[in-house]
C-alpha cells in the first residue's frame, strides 16, 4: 500500500506481488534481509502513525472508511487532504463527533414506542386490539430487498411477505426468529415492512413522490397498499425507517468524486457526480417519508456492498460503490450542521431540519476492499456475487449483507455497539446487548490490487 510515498509490505499480498529482482552479486543478499527487515517494520509501525495523513492510492478507494476515521480519502490529487474518513467524519462514534446529534438520537429512539392505529401509545388496548406496534420499514433496491427478505432471488417484482416468509438468513427473517420464544431478542412488538423493490434507488423513489398510481409509481403505491397492509400495519405506526442511500452509476452518465475539488457536495455537484446526486435525492425521499409517516422518528442509513467485482460502467463498480458511503456521511454531517449547530441549510442535501425528516443514523456498513476484511472482519469474494453483473448477491453474498444489519441492530458488531443508545427500542425493554468481542480495529488499512 502507499501513504504519503511509503510502500508497506503486506503479508497477504500473493508471492507474486512480493517478487524483487533477483541479484547475482552475494552481498546484495544482506542487503535484501536487510530491507526486508526494515519493511516488517515500517508495516507494523506506519499504519498506526499514517490515520492522520491523506490517503491515496492509484484507485484512490483503498480502507473502509470505519478502519481509518482519523484518515481522509483522496482520489483527486489536486485537492488535498481530500475528504475526511469515519463515519462521522473523523470518528465513528457519533458522541465524539456532535453531542447534540447523540442527544437527539436519543431522545428519537427512547420515543419509539409501540403506537395503535390512531398513532397514539396505547391505553390498556388498541381499539384494533393488541398492544401496538412499532413499524419499521426497509427502503431501498434490488440489493436491498436481498439483504432483508428475497435473499438469492434479485428478479421480484412486488414482495411483501410476513418476514417468516423470508428466505432463511435474510435480515428480516433472522430477527423474526429473534423475537420468538420465552426469551426474544428482538421486541416482538417490532414489525418489518420491506417496502424496498427492484430497481429503486433513491432518484427512482424521488420521480415517484406525489403520484398515486400501481403503474407509474408503483414503489410508493405497493409499499402503502400492499407491504403495510401485509403487517398489520398503518401510515401512523411506523417510526423507524431502514434506507439504502444510493442513487447514480457510471451507466447513468454520473463521474466519481475525483472530478470534485471541494467539501462537501455543493449545488451543481449532484449533475455530475454520483455520490452527491445520491445525497440530493436521498433528502428528497426522507422529506416525503416525514410527510406520509407522520410518527417517523429515526432513518437508518447505510451505503452499498462491495462494487469491485463488477466491470467498469456497469451498475455499481468501485469506486462508486465505496463512495456511496460519503453519500451517508455528507447527509448526517449536513443535519448536524443545520439542525444540532444552527447552521444553514445544506445546498445539496436540502432542508434536514427535525421539522422536515427524522433524526439521520447510520445503520451499519457493508464496504469490505474485496477478500480483504475489514475491522469488523466482514470481506467480499466475487463468489458472493451473481456472474451476470456482479452486483447482486447469491447465497453468501445475501447473508453477508444481512449480517451488517443484523449485527447493527443486535448490537453485536463494533458499529452496532457505538450505536445501541439509538436503537434500544428493537430490544426488550431497552436492553444492552451482549458485548462485542473486540471494539478495536484488528487492522488499519486494507487495500485491493
Amino acid at each position: 500500500m502507499e501513504l504519503s510515498g511509503f510502500r508497506c509490505a503486506d503479508p497477504r499480498l500473493s508471492s507474486a506481488h512480493r517478487a524483487r529482482p533477483r541479484h547475482s552479486k552475494f552481498a546484495l543478499r544482506w542487503l535484501r534481509r536487510g530491507l526486508l527487515t526494515a519493511l516488517l517494520v515500517v508495516a507494523v509501525v506506519l499504519p498506526l502513525r499514517a490515520a492522520s495523513g491523506p490517503l491515496t492510492s492509484a484507485q484512490g478507494w483503498v480502507a473502509a472508511l470505519i478502519d481509518s476515521p482519523a484518515a481522509f480519502y483522496t482520489p483527486n490529487p489536486a485537492f488535498t487532504p481530500g475528504f475526511e474518513m469515519g463515519l462521522y467524519q473523523g470518528t465513528n462514534v457519533l458522541a465524539t463527533a456532535s453531542a447534540p446529534h447523540d442527544a437527539k438520537l436519543k431522545s428519537a429512539a427512547a420515543a419509539v414506542v409501540p403506537l395503535c392505529q390512531n398513532g397514539n401509545p396505547p391505553s390498556g388496548s388498541c381499539a384494533e386490539g393488541g398492544a401496538g406496534k412499532i413499524g419499521v420499514a426497509h427502503i431501498g433496491f434490488s440489493v436491498s430487498i436481498q439483504q432483508t427478505c428475497t435473499g438469492p432471488n434479485h428478479a421480484n417484482g412486488l414482495v411483501a411477505p410476513t418476514p417468516s416468509a423470508c428466505a432463511t438468513g435474510t435480515a428480516d427473517y433472522t430477527l423474526y426468529q429473534d423475537q420468538q420464544g420465552a426469551t426474544p431478542t428482538i421486541a416482538p412488538t417490532v414489525y418489518f415492512a420491506d417496502c424496498a423493490q427492484p430497481s429503486a434507488t433513491m432518484d427512482k423513489w424521488a420521480a415517484q413522490i406525489g403520484i398515486n398510481s400501481q403503474t407509474t409509481a408503483p414503489y410508493w403505491y405497493n409499499c402503502v397498499n400492499t407491504v403495510l397492509p401485509n403487517e398489520g400495519l398503518v401510515a401512523n405506526q411506523i417510526e423507524a425507517v431502514t434506507i439504502e442511500a444510493a442513487a447514480g452509476s457510471p451507466s447513468a452518465g454520473f463521474s466519481s468524486m475525483s472530478s470534485l475539488s471541494h467539501t462537501p457536495c455543493q449545488a451543481g455537484d449532484e449533475a455530475t457526480v454520483a455520490a452527491c446526486y445520491g445525497e440530493q435525492q436521498t433528502g428528497i425521499v426522507l422529506r416525503e417519508l416525514f410527510q406520509q409517516w407522520p410518527h417517523l422518528k429515526i432513518a437508518y442509513l447505510y451505503s452499498r456492498a462491495y462494487g469491485g467485482c463488477a466491470a467498469a460502467g456497469t451498475l455499481n463498480p468501485e469506486p462508486y460503490a465505496y463512495e456511496d458511503g460519503f453519500t451517508v456521511q455528507f447527509l448526517i454531517q449536513a443535519q448536524i450542521r443545520q439542525a444540532d449547530n444552527n447552521g444553514p441549510q445544506d445546498s445539496e442535501a436540502g432542508n434536514l431540519a427535525y421539522s422536515v425528516v427524522p433524526a439521520l443514523s447510520w445503520g451499519g456498513y457493508q464496504w469490505a476492499n474485496g477478500t480483504t476484511p475489514n475491522s469488523e472482519g466482514l470481506s467480499w469474494p466475487c463468489t458472493d456475487f451473481t456472474t451476470t453483473d456482479q452486483t447482486h448477491f447469491v447465497n453468501g453474498g445475501y447473508q453477508n449483507s444481512a449480517n451488517t444489519m443484523i449485527n447493527f441492530f443486535l448490537g453485536t458488531s463494533v458499529t452496532g455497539a457505538n450505536h445501541q443508545a439509538y436503537t434500544g427500542w428493537i430490544r426488550p425493554n431497552g436492553a444492552t446487548p451482549a458485548p462485542t468481542a473486540s471494539s478495536t480495529p484488528t487492522m488499519l488499512f486494507s487495500f485491493h490490487r
